[in-house]
């Protein structure tokens, strides 16, 4: 059994983003404000998830900074 401590610094990184992202997804107006900051679209997330970055804009939107 693998245990928590036994994970890379970046899979524990990535969950956290992931779980901020999924925390704006419910959040209407952090959802409209991550979208004007990022000039994203909701179709275009899953591509730019995978560039470099993107997990710290999430978690900083998340945070309220962003």
């Amino acid at each position: 059994m693998t245990s928590r401590r036994d994970q890379p610094e970046s899979e524990d990184a990535l969950a956290i983003a992931v779980a901020a992202l999924s925390y704006i997804a419910t959040q209407p107006k952090i959802l409209e404000r991550f979208f004007a900051l990022t000039g994203l679209e909701a179709h275009s997330i899953e591509e730019a998830a995978a560039t470099r970055g993107f997990a710290n804009g999430a978690l900083l939107t998340a945070n309220g900074a962003g």
